[in-house]
């Protein structure tokens, strides 16, 4: 079980991204975990949906296809291979990390919103039963008035 709090704004993803590697790299290490998905939400046609996506082992369906020639390198290809394997690693878990950021943020924005909403609909109650009150005090006024004024006339 492992946790860490998500960053308050983005430049702190990429230090939370290397947080979680590491203890994804210690985990499959220990053999506790043996693959590894992002779920997170996107929108398609206006609507939250929510997406899964492949983290480990990395899925080579979503890299670009080989070429014939390969290019001059200074390192030992498996050297290479590896090194890039876990900058890859590392991108796709900071991007996850990313999509959490939005969907907080998101999520906020429509409780902000859900808020907003009700104080309006709060404030137009309240300001139509504050017209009810002063139209039930003009009218005991003007009542109280035309009582006044007719026991303050003579008697024919």
């Amino acid at each position: 079980y492992w946790t860490a709090p998500l960053p308050s704004h983005t430049p702190g993803i990429p230090k939370l991204a290397d947080r979680i590697t590491t203890a994804i790299y210690q985990a499959v290490a220990e053999r506790r975990i043996n693959c590894l998905d992002a779920l997170f939400t996107g929108w398609v046609n206006g609507r939250p949906v929510l997406l899964r996506q492949p983290l480990f082992p990395i899925d080579l369906e979503n890299l670009p296809p080989a070429t014939a020639t390969h290019p001059m390198t200074h390192l030992a290809e498996e050297s290479l291979i590896a090194a890039l394997g876990q900058d890859y690693f590392n991108a796709q878990v900071c991007k996850a990390a990313l999509h959490a950021f939005a969907s907080e943020n998101e999520a906020r924005m429509e409780a902000m919103a859900s808020a907003g909403a009700q104080i309006a609909r709060e404030l137009e109650t309240f300001q139509a039963k504050l017209r009810r009150v002063r139209q039930e005090a003009i009218t005991a006024e003007i009542i109280e008035l035309g009582t006044g004024t007719a026991s303050a006339e003579p008697a024919r």
